[in-house]
């Protein structure tokens, strides 16, 4: 596809018909442009089989351009962008976000005394069943004897237990003070972890709580979401900060998708090496949608059509013949190994056999796929080639 044609779909792609919005939707709603695609993906998210434990942390949706409701994140990998909630497994999987817009992110709440971060908590949360262990990002400043603690060796500690609201406060020393309350780890299980000095300069060990240990383990699920999102992202340069969150649904929803593959290969334990990687598994799922609006007799065109545009294809070559040609892509297994409109022809132009592991040049070349094939007594790759192998 030509880059401005491109570009043409791109700025005309829409999910939402703006006559359909009335004003004062528009008015509580600031993602109202991209709300259908939001909630379809959320919807998505909320069926997924959550994990006892999760964590709740920001997302940013990387946006350089105008947008009121853009945000400034210091200590993100893109600390410029839309801010959005995540709730996630320790292994990335996202089971709900919220995008924030402001005072009408959470209208549920408008008449209580919450802070942002408890907004979101609780909205996330809300539709779980009792049972489920959250992690979050939360500063406390309860316990006003900082400056004591620092004056203890690494790896000290201290609980305070607060019987009435069954809460633990725990603050442990490592590099600086670090404070954890919880509702459910209330066991002083200690064990030890190495920790690097910068004294020493070597590795020594630290006694640890058990609510370091596990707050370590569990809380990295939507840093992990960040990161599959990070891999050959969809998103692309724009102005337009819908054509951004779209992009960004598009990626989460994918990502999912792969994290839950991979899931069900290791279940049926399959060889690690099978597994597709998260690019591949992408090029697999457009290759699928493409092929499943194909009609299955467009390879049949007119023959005076099909040798039109095959000899201006070969003129176009033949006039580039002495250049370092570029490799017809592979076609799709749907397309591939489809029967009809797989016809041979002779080119004026030899090329390399596309088939693997083999080195020969041909003048054979597919009709369909557009590509070399040997096609001859002692060679018959045009054939191997579209027939899948068992």
């Amino acid at each position: 596809m030509a880059r401005n044609r491109f570009l043409l779909l791109r700025n005309a792609l829409k999910v939402v018909f703006d006559e359909d919005v009335t004003p004062e939707e528009k008015a509580s709603d600031r993602l109202w442009k991209v709300r259908p695609l939001i909630t379809a993906v959320r919807k998505g998210c909320k069926l997924q089989e959550k994990t006892q434990n999760l964590s709740v942390d920001e997302m940013i949706i990387p946006f350089q351009g105008i947008c009121g409701m853009k945000q400034y994140c210091p200590g993100k990998p893109n600390p410029v962008g839309l801010k959005t909630f995540v709730l996630a497994t320790p292994e990335g999987l996202v089971c709900d976000f919220d995008i924030y817009q402001g005072n009408t992110t959470y209208p549920d709440f408008q008449d209580t005394n919450f802070g942002l971060s408890e907004k979101a908590v609780l909205s996330l949360t809300k539709d779980l069943v009792p049972g489920h262990i959250i992690y979050c990002d939360r500063y406390f400043t309860v316990m006003t004897d900082d400056k004591e603690m620092k004056k203890k060796p690494r790896g000290s500690w201290k609980i305070v237990v607060n019987k009435a609201k069954k809460l633990v406060l725990t603050k442990w020393v490592d590099s600086k003070p670090v404070t954890f309350l919880s509702n459910v780890h209330a066991d002083q299980t200690i064990d030890e972890c190495q920790r690097w000095s910068k004294t020493q300069r070597k590795y020594i060990s630290v006694p640890r709580p058990e609510v370091v240990k596990l707050y370590n383990r569990n809380m990295g699920g939507v840093d992990m979401a960040d990161r599959m999102l990070s891999y050959c992202p969809y998103r692309y340069r724009t102005k337009k900060w819908t054509q951004r969150v779209m992009s960004h649904c598009i990626d989460l929803a994918i990502s999912n998708s792969w994290i839950l593959y991979r899931q069900d290969k290791k279940n049926e334990g399959a060889d690690p090496k099978s597994i597709l990687q998260l690019r591949y598994f992408k090029m697999e799922i457009a290759e699928a949608i493409i092929d499943a609006n194909i009609d299955t007799d467009s390879s049949l065109d007119e023959p005076e059509n099909r040798e039109e545009g095959h000899h201006e294809n070969q003129d176009e070559q033949h006039l580039h013949f002495r250049r370092k040609c570029v490799p017809a892509p592979i076609p799709s297994a749907a397309q591939r190994y489809r029967k009809a409109g797989h016809l041979p022809e002779v080119s004026e132009v030899q090329r390399k056999c596309r088939l693997p592991g083999c080195k020969m040049k041909t003048k054979i070349i597919c009709t369909s796929c557009k590509i070399h094939l040997c096609l001859t007594h002692e060679r018959s790759c045009y054939k191997l080639f579209h027939v899948p192998r068992q």
